[in-house]
């Protein structure tokens, strides 16, 4: 993402060490006060640099930081990455022009497809990259199939039968794709950890990275 971002000529400030998680894991497990000390204490420190537009990576702070927060009294504007590289495309900014020939399906994740209606933007950014095939799995879209790491599962440990990841690895399969794509961390961890798992050749990428190898442009 950095890469695209000086691509495109965007500059960007980062709250370094004052940077703290969003506190989505804490809500999810039912640490509600712990959750909501946290967002106060992050709607401080943001409304300290007076910041008005917030760009995310992940799919769980895109949901905390846009919607959850707003009901603690937030007053900015939340950007997914996805999003954003989407814009930067149709601007001409990012050209990805270089054919990749790749065979790839679609993990939605939760919290951009189910809850944001944002499951458009990868099949855009997917539809303007040359060479590559979507297939489109049977649950897809806002049907999607969890990734498993949602609802604070992604730090604990599995119970009893197949893990969630490694079912969707093998929904993935079915359709004989190459290459998983996905915008979500959570996704992206527990994914490539499946397939790692299994020992299988398939790979998993960030929306961000297809665009990258696409675009030819040189990662720092």
């Amino acid at each position: 993402m950095s890469s695209l971002l000086r691509e495109a000529g965007i500059r960007v400030s980062l709250l370094g060490a004052e940077e703290k998680c969003c506190g989505d894991p804490c809500r999810r497990i039912g640490e509600e006060g712990l959750f909501q000390r946290r967002a106060l204490a992050n709607l401080e420190t943001l409304e300290k640099y007076r910041v008005r537009r917030i760009l995310v990576h992940c799919a769980h702070c895109y949901n905390s930081l846009k919607n959850e927060y707003r009901r603690l009294g937030a007053d900015f504007e939340v950007v997914h990455h996805s999003e954003l590289i989407l814009n930067l495309v149709n601007q001409g900014k990012i050209s990805p022009k270089r054919s990749l020939d790749w065979k790839v399906t679609i993990h939605d994740p939760c919290y951009l497809g189910r809850y944001n209606n944002l499951e458009g933007v990868i099949r855009h950014l997917l539809s303007a990259c040359k060479g590559i095939q979507v297939i489109e799995m049977e649950k897809s879209g806002k049907e999607s199939f969890c990734c498993g790491a949602g609802g604070g599962h992604l730090w604990m440990a599995g119970g009893k039968g197949a893990r969630m990841e490694n079912m969707r690895l093998q929904q993935a399969q079915e359709v004989g794709a190459q290459t998983v794509v996905t915008a979500c961390p959570y996704c992206v961890v527990t994914m490539d950890a499946a397939a790692n798992e299994e020992g299988e050749r398939i790979r998993v990428k960030d929306i961000s990275e297809v665009v990258v190898e696409s675009s030819g442009i040189k990662q720092q």
